[in-house]
């Protein structure tokens, strides 16, 4: 497939304003969090026990502020919180500040906090049918961060409740290529990935591989076991005779962009019971898998419904995400036999 430059393809699709604005604020908080990451930067745990990092805060309040800068009349719904932000204790904050002083000049800790907190106006009145909304998850996949493995920058536009633009900053990732990849898609206009480490702006088409042979099938899933039942995906995948080869297992929503370029075919998600999934986990990758020629749906094969709030509501007992319809149907039915749904 041919590589194409954002300039020429932009002038000639909808939405090339809110592209490049995306693609760009995306790369550069790719670079900092990398940059962050490398560092060790300060973390804290929020009230829900889970970890939160400096570069959790400043993802959000960057990359927020720079798109309500072009898009004033948008709303956003996002992870974190000022609240979360003021609780983390003085030097978490104080290289929060410092971190979007470098990214954007200017910021203090009311700033910050004013960023910040965008990401609830998209959930004021608990749905995001109407008009557009922008979901960020800053650093999909924290603990991975912490570890110093992999992450995704995931940020989506909802218009009507449905997903138009995903992208995944995705810095730690060596596929398709070494060196960490924007994933992107726009609906209707096909998915992408550009390299990171390249000056040019070169975005490369994807699709999913749409094999089905047993043996050809690469599963992949969360890193985390308290993410997903390792157990039922592996009986649901055994019965297919889809073990051939072991599941890549990384952090965030890569996950799907490896589904979308065809380095994997199968994404399960079973969190445990009680569990309700956060569209910021899944809107972008939805969208790239999607564009890419894939399927994406809950286990009783539905369609992701984004237009609900913050959350995917507690009908949702888990997603699966793969290559196209046929496999679909088949992992589906596994899980269903396994009695995952």
């Amino acid at each position: 497939m041919a590589a194409v430059l954002l300039g020429v393809w932009a002038t000639q699709a909808p939405l090339a304003k809110e592209v490049r604005v995306a693609l760009d604020a995306v790369s550069r908080a790719s670079h900092a969090a990398a940059r962050m990451q490398r560092l060790a930067v300060a973390s804290a745990r929020k009230a829900d026990a889970s970890p939160v990092t400096v570069a959790d805060f400043t993802v959000q309040a960057f990359v927020l502020s720079s798109l309500a800068e072009e898009f004033p009349a948008d709303r956003f719904i996002a992870e974190e919180t000022s609240r979360e932000f003021l609780a983390a204790g003085a030097s978490v904050r104080d290289a929060v500040v410092h971190a979007c002083s470098e990214l954007r000049g200017g910021a203090t800790e009311q700033s910050v906090c004013d960023a910040l907190d965008l990401g609830a106006t998209g959930a004021v009145d608990g749905w995001s049918r109407a008009g557009r909304t922008w979901v960020l998850d800053p650093i999909d996949g924290t603990k991975g961060f912490v570890r110093g493995d992999q992450f995704a920058i995931a940020l989506a536009l909802l218009d009507e409740g449905q997903p138009r633009l995903g992208f995944l900053g995705c810095p730690r990732a060596d596929r398709p290529v070494p060196g960490g990849v924007i994933f992107w898609a726009q609906r209707g206009h096909g998915a992408f990935y550009r390299r990171l480490d390249a000056a040019d702006q070169v975005d490369t088409p994807i699709r999913t591989d749409p094999v089905t042979a047993p043996e050809l099938v690469v599963p992949c899933e969360a890193a985390e076991a308290s993410h997903t039942s390792f157990s039922q995906s592996a009986a649901a995948l055994v019965s297919l005779g889809f073990d051939k080869t072991p599941p890549i297992r990384i952090d965030g929503q890569g996950k799907y962009g490896l589904v979308g370029c065809g380095e994997a075919h199968v994404y399960t998600r079973l969190p445990r019971s009680g569990y309700v999934e956060n569209i910021w986990d899944h809107a972008a990758g939805a969208c790239i898998v999607e564009e890419a020629g894939g399927c994406v749906t809950d286990l009783d094969g539905n369609p992701l419904d984004f237009s609900l709030g913050a959350t995917l509501g507690d009908h949702v007992k888990g997603i699966v995400a793969t290559n196209g319809p046929v496999l679909h149907k088949l992992v589906l039915r596994a899980l269903a036999t396994e009695g995952a749904s």
